[in-house]
């Protein structure tokens, strides 16, 4: 069997940028005259800072109409960050998983000391990846006897490509570590803290022996919306697992963590979900934080869960930060 084209393969090498000082004004401006789908914004070392996409100019120059945006501004104070990018030796695969599952339409590519070198669109990335299963799928067909292993094994790979909860509608298990990963090598590259949190849905199994599962799916679907409304745009949600749900914070600290995780615990409670087998008959989250102390994310979640647990032991329906923090 072949193996998949990497980025470097594909990507294009026309590339705009404008540096993080530089302003709205300019940057609009570029992106007009050259008619670009989106510009990257990089520091003083040429490394990918954020992004301005065609979907975020319309709102930009609204704003500047309405005088809520100073053209003169700084666009990095309207820039989407932190941008994801991907090195030059992802197979197509990976980058097309990373495209769908965090819901992008352009992926920057660097260099291994990440520095810019290509851009790729998910158009690209998707008419590559047909290209090639075609490909693939022709020589299975040459091949009869292995016609049936090499099916499913294709079929495997298109199942990788989702990194979305069906359930929940958030981000799964895989889409939960590669944006760990992400996260924690920006913040130590720019010596910056990021903070997760772990919540869980309160007497969750009593909810579902009472109203029954489809209930509970119901209250599950639910309670990820209202956390999704409740948190800021940079912010992720992703399904750790039965109710747990782990939200990512980046560029985060302790107390802006506290206040962000207590909010969103209190949107649950809030929306008056029923569930009469608790002291309040409404449905509520408890919730445990971490944040980063030159370690990894793995350890970040073991003292999250720790923090969740005494949350838990402590009443229920409340915050509790990891101890030391």
């Amino acid at each position: 069997m072949q193996t998949f084209t990497l980025a470097k393969q594909i990507m294009s090498t026309d590339l705009f940028t404008v540096l993080k000082e530089q302003t709205v004004s300019e940057a609009a401006h570029i992106m007009a005259t050259e008619k670009l789908s989106c510009i990257i914004v990089v520091d003083q070392h040429q490394e990918p800072v954020g992004i301005v996409t065609e979907r975020d100019l319309p709102q930009i120059l609204n704003k500047v109409i309405s005088n809520e945006i100073n053209p003169s501004e700084a666009i990095s104070n309207h820039m989407s960050f932190p941008v994801m990018t991907a090195p030059e030796e992802i197979k197509i695969t990976e980058a097309l998983m990373i495209t769908v599952g965090l819901k992008i339409r352009h992926l920057p590519i660097t260099t291994k000391d990440n520095k810019l070198t290509g851009i790729l669109t998910q158009t690209d990335l998707v008419r590559s990846y047909v290209t090639e299963i075609q490909s693939q799928k022709e020589l299975i067909e040459q091949c009869v006897s292995e016609r049936t292993a090499e099916l499913e094994a294709l079929n495997k790979k298109l199942e990788t490509l989702s990194m979305e909860d069906p359930l929940m509608m958030i981000g799964n298990r895989r889409a939960m570590e590669i944006n760990l990963n992400f996260a924690d090598a920006v913040a130590h590259r720019h010596k910056e803290s990021y903070a997760i949190a772990l919540l869980d849905i309160d007497h969750f199994k009593r909810y579902n022996d009472h109203y029954g599962h489809q209930k509970g799916d119901e209250a599950l679907r639910e309670v990820a919306q209202i956390l999704k409304s409740a948190i800021r745009k940079s912010d992720q949600l992703y399904r750790y697992g039965g109710e747990e749900i782990l939200l990512l914070m980046p560029k985060t600290g302790r107390q802006e963590a506290l206040t962000i995780t207590r909010r969103a615990t209190q949107a649950v409670q809030d929306k008056k979900i029923e569930h009469s087998e608790t002291d309040l008959k409404v449905l509520t989250t408890s919730a445990g934080i971490a944040t980063n102390r030159e370690r990894g994310w793995q350890d970040m979640i073991t003292q999250a869960d720790k923090a969740l647990y005494q949350a838990k032991s402590n009443g229920r329906n409340r915050v509790e930060m990891e101890k030391g923090s």
